[in-house]
């Protein structure tokens, strides 16, 4: 678990991350395949995920903590859908494979045929992002208030009365 820290904060991190994300996943699948599919599931997902984080705010959860193993798994889900996306379906015809962003980037992808292999992770990669982004919003916890013994252990800083 990961240090309490307060929930204005992890908000506005939590808020940096999905934006960055966002422009991330359009750059790598600058393909109309990958608008739609990131526009029909990240885009719509993202703002429910946020809003799921502002409601500590309501409920007057001032502090909140996480699972940084569900954080990293996310983030290597994260890169593997990268790297999977789809990044060169320029002209291709439906049904046609496209190339992932892997193989654009490291390939003259005129000359070669796409390889299936890739492709297919993008699917699985994309569904385990985002299981691991549910399960790791549904792991957090909050707490309204912490006791002035466990201050040093949580790291939080009140000012002196």
């Amino acid at each position: 678990m990961s240090d309490w820290i307060r929930t204005g904060k992890f908000s506005i991190y939590s808020l940096v991350y999905f934006l960055a994300s966002i422009i991330i996943f359009f750059a790598a699948a600058f393909t109309i395949n990958g608008a739609i599919i990131y526009g029909l599931t990240i885009i719509h997902l993202y703002p429910l995920f946020f809003a799921y984080i502002l409601s500590f705010l309501f409920r007057k959860k001032t502090f909140i903590r996480f699972k940084l193993n569900l954080f990293c798994a996310m983030l290597v889900f994260q890169v593997l859908t990268i790297l999977s996306s789809p990044a060169s379906c320029m002209g291709t015809k439906q049904g046609e494979a496209c190339y992932c962003f892997l193989q654009a980037q490291l390939m003259d992808v005129s000359r070669q045929p796409p390889h299936w292999i890739f492709e297919s992770i993008f699917s699985y990669a994309l569904f385990l992002y985002l299981a691991t982004n549910v399960v790791f919003l549904a792991k957090i916890q909050g707490r309204k208030e912490i006791s002035r013994s466990g201050i040093n252990h949580l790291k939080v800083r009140y000012p002196k009365a």
